[in-house]
């Protein structure tokens, strides 16, 4: 422990040495948020069902420093938590995103704790394997992970990559993986291969996913990850989704429809889920903003709604109403399930600088 502790404190330091100089150069650009939320959770997790009061604050601030052909990034995340899960809250000030990267004419190196999201999923996401995006999220925000990438484009339909990622929280070794993306006719396709260990478990786990994303009229995605684990039940999480936009309606109104199936290793299925969700643009500055979510399994069936609005170009804010027939149980915690709902209000400001 006391060697990383130190090790980090040296990162840090290189860091801060690298920006103070930045800090006088017009290729710098500061950017960030400051997010502001109430939310009253009624009805939870507590035996009493008695209503939980939450206040939450979070800035970001991001600096990118941009030269050619190594340029930098490195942003800070402070923000509130519940240290007991209780009334006692703290504040933790951590990095949020720190990378170099160097581009070259048809290959880009990228190392640090980054950004990887794939997949064209929306609300069930068979390979959301290094992201924690929350659907209902508007700004999207999700921890990264600590990775060399590099990316080799031969062309400028064609993306190949691979990566060494490194997972304090799950294992010592390195994590490595790869993925090849194709622009098609209408839409684009990729393949995935992603390899954990977890020394404490005890698991080796190899993943082996495809998507395929097609804009014909009304956009078509499929989303496919096998989990092959080494000593356990191997399963399957399948997602087929289409969504269309009715210009002719209000302001245009965009739906869609997710499908996912849990298989097992024989392809049976286990478990389904369905998820419905809609924009809807009032004007040009207010949307409604929906999610609806059914387990089969469980009989779960939960719903998400937001109110939207962009007061100006710095600031918006949002209301939002989560509902659940019934409150997931202990299992369903721990086993991840894609559709957790809880029961609560939020009120939400977040201005952007």
């Amino acid at each position: 422990m006391k060697e990383k502790s130190i090790s980090k404190t040296i990162i840090y330091y290189l860091i801060i040495l690298l920006l103070v100089p930045a800090l006088y150069s017009k290729k710098l650009e500061i950017s960030g948020d400051i997010d502001f939320s109430y939310t009253n959770l009624y009805a939870n997790y507590d035996l009493a069902g008695e209503s939980l009061d939450k206040f939450y604050y979070e800035t970001i601030v991001n600096m990118e420093l941009k030269t050619s052909p190594v340029d930098y990034f490195y942003s800070t995340r402070i923000n509130t938590f519940d240290s007991l899960g209780d009334d006692q809250n703290g504040v933790r000030i951590l990095p949020y995103r720190y990378w170099a990267r160097y581009t070259g004419k048809k290959s880009e190196i990228r190392l640090g704790l980054q950004k990887m999201v794939f997949g064209p999923g929306k609300i069930l996401r068979p390979l959301a394997l290094f992201d924690s995006i929350d659907p209902s999220d508007s700004s999207k925000k999700t921890g990264g992970q600590k990775a060399l990438r590099f990316s080799y484009f031969p062309d400028t339909e064609t993306t190949l990559q691979t990566w060494v990622i490194k997972n304090d929280a799950e294992s010592s070794k390195i994590h490595y993986g790869g993925r090849y993306n194709s622009v098609i006719k209408r839409g684009e396709a990729s393949l995935v291969y992603q390899h954990w260990e977890n020394d404490f478990l005890h698991v080796k786990e190899d993943i082996i996913g495809c998507d395929l994303f097609l804009d014909i009229t009304i956009g078509f995605w499929i989303e496919h990850a096998s989990h092959l684990v080494d000593g356990t039940a191997n399963y399957n999480l399948s997602t087929l989704g289409i969504d269309y936009t009715f210009q002719s309606i209000g302001n245009g109104l965009h739906i869609g429809i997710e499908h996912m199936i849990n298989t097992d290793s024989g392809f049976e299925v286990q478990d389904s889920y369905t998820s419905l969700f809609w924009d809807i643009p009032l004007n040009d500055s207010r949307s409604i903003y929906g999610i609806g979510i059914y387990a089969e399994k469980s009989h779960t069936t939960g719903v998400i709604i937001q109110m939207r609005e962009n007061v100006n170009d710095r600031l918006d804010a949002e209301i939002g109403f989560n509902w659940v027939n019934k409150l997931p149980d202990f299992a369903s915690l721990a086993s991840g399930s894609p559709f957790l709902l809880d029961r609560r209000v939020t009120f939400r400001l977040v201005y952007s600088f």
